[in-house]
């Protein structure tokens, strides 16, 4: 569960450093939600946004609250894993990381 939160965290900051810094957004942008920020992303971007998106929806799911209003079963280490393995890919994505 804590792979998810942490993940969402640094989602939320890295798109907001690169929609700041790289494509010219105002500094507002560190202040909006990673939903917002995965919306200003470029269409044509679709693998990035979704390797975001991931992470974004996995977060909810390890609350157990969430999990009981969507029906959806226990998270694993996996999981945790699997949003870790979508930040890696936007972080390479961005020529950020190697």
């Amino acid at each position: 569960m804590i792979a998810f939160d942490l993940c969402r965290d640094a989602m939320g900051v890295i798109l907001s450093a690169h929609l700041h810094l790289d494509a010219g957004e105002d500094a507002k942008v560190i202040e909006k939600d990673l939903g917002a920020l995965i919306a200003k992303l470029p269409p044509e971007s679709k693998l990035f946004r979704a390797a975001a998106d991931v992470v974004c929806k996995l977060h909810p799911r390890g609350k157990s609250n969430e999990q009981q209003r969507l029906g959806t079963r226990d998270v694993t280490d996996a999981d945790g894993a699997f949003a870790i393995e979508a930040l890696g890919f936007v972080l390479r994505d961005l020529g950020w990381a190697r």
